[in-house]
Protein backbone atom coordinates (compact mmCIF):
# COMPACT_ATOMS: atom_id res chain seq x y z
CA UNK A 1 0.00 0.00 0.00
CA UNK A 2 2.88 2.42 1.10
CA UNK A 3 4.54 1.75 -2.93
CA UNK A 4 1.31 2.92 -4.17
CA UNK A 5 0.43 5.78 -2.78
CA UNK A 6 4.44 6.86 -3.68
CA UNK A 7 3.71 6.28 -6.66
CA UNK A 8 0.40 8.29 -6.91
CA UNK A 9 2.41 11.28 -5.22
CA UNK A 10 4.97 10.76 -7.80
CA UNK A 11 2.67 11.03 -10.76
CA UNK A 12 0.66 13.74 -8.83
CA UNK A 13 3.79 15.33 -8.79
CA UNK A 14 5.01 15.32 -11.96
CA UNK A 15 1.76 15.95 -13.05
CA UNK A 16 1.95 19.51 -11.39
CA UNK A 17 5.23 20.11 -12.66
CA UNK A 18 4.11 19.62 -16.34
CA UNK A 19 1.25 22.21 -16.02
CA UNK A 20 3.54 24.98 -14.88
CA UNK A 21 6.17 23.66 -17.32
CA UNK A 22 3.09 24.02 -19.81
CA UNK A 23 1.68 27.53 -18.56
CA UNK A 24 5.07 28.90 -18.68
CA UNK A 25 6.27 27.62 -22.20
CA UNK A 26 2.95 29.01 -23.47
CA UNK A 27 3.02 32.15 -22.05
CA UNK A 28 7.09 32.44 -23.73
CA UNK A 29 5.20 31.59 -26.64
CA UNK A 30 2.43 34.36 -26.85
CA UNK A 31 5.22 37.30 -25.36
CA UNK A 32 7.13 36.16 -28.61
CA UNK A 33 4.65 36.23 -30.90
CA UNK A 34 4.98 32.65 -31.34
CA UNK A 35 1.61 31.83 -30.91
CA UNK A 36 0.97 29.80 -33.99
CA UNK A 37 3.63 27.45 -33.19
CA UNK A 38 1.72 26.07 -30.15
CA UNK A 39 -1.00 24.39 -32.73
CA UNK A 40 -0.65 21.06 -33.78
CA UNK A 41 1.25 21.04 -37.16
CA UNK A 42 -0.96 17.91 -37.83
CA UNK A 43 -4.47 19.66 -37.49
CA UNK A 44 -5.89 20.27 -41.01
CA UNK A 45 -8.08 23.21 -40.21
CA UNK A 46 -6.19 25.93 -38.10
CA UNK A 47 -7.34 28.68 -36.81
CA UNK A 48 -7.38 31.85 -37.42
CA UNK A 49 -4.51 33.81 -36.11
CA UNK A 50 -6.93 36.15 -34.14
CA UNK A 51 -9.40 32.93 -32.81
CA UNK A 52 -5.66 31.55 -31.91
CA UNK A 53 -4.87 34.78 -29.96
CA UNK A 54 -8.03 34.97 -28.28
CA UNK A 55 -8.34 31.61 -26.77
CA UNK A 56 -4.19 31.69 -25.93
CA UNK A 57 -4.99 34.63 -23.90
CA UNK A 58 -8.13 33.65 -22.59
CA UNK A 59 -6.57 30.16 -21.43
CA UNK A 60 -3.94 32.27 -20.05
CA UNK A 61 -5.85 34.59 -18.04
CA UNK A 62 -8.04 31.08 -16.75
CA UNK A 63 -4.45 29.76 -15.23
CA UNK A 64 -3.98 32.66 -13.05
CA UNK A 65 -2.30 31.64 -10.14
CA UNK A 66 -4.47 34.24 -8.14
CA UNK A 67 -7.89 32.29 -8.18
CA UNK A 68 -9.45 35.52 -7.52
CA UNK A 69 -8.14 37.16 -10.89
CA UNK A 70 -9.60 34.25 -12.99
CA UNK A 71 -12.60 34.85 -15.07
CA UNK A 72 -16.33 33.46 -14.58
CA UNK A 73 -17.20 30.64 -17.02
CA UNK A 74 -20.02 33.13 -18.49
CA UNK A 75 -16.73 35.97 -19.00
CA UNK A 76 -14.75 33.27 -20.81
CA UNK A 77 -17.68 32.68 -22.74
CA UNK A 78 -18.19 36.13 -23.71
CA UNK A 79 -14.06 36.47 -23.91
CA UNK A 80 -14.04 34.04 -26.63
CA UNK A 81 -16.88 35.04 -28.40
CA UNK A 82 -15.77 38.30 -28.74
CA UNK A 83 -13.44 39.99 -32.02
CA UNK A 84 -11.11 42.16 -29.08
CA UNK A 85 -8.38 40.15 -27.28
CA UNK A 86 -9.01 39.74 -23.84
CA UNK A 87 -6.33 42.31 -21.38
CA UNK A 88 -3.82 39.94 -20.41
CA UNK A 89 -3.36 40.15 -16.18
CA UNK A 90 0.34 40.23 -15.32
CA UNK A 91 2.09 37.50 -13.27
Amino acid sequence: MKHKMESTFIILLKLFFFQVNLVEWLKMMVAGRRSEEVVDPMIENRPATSALKRALLTALRCVDPDAEKRPKMSQVVRMLESEEYPIPRQV
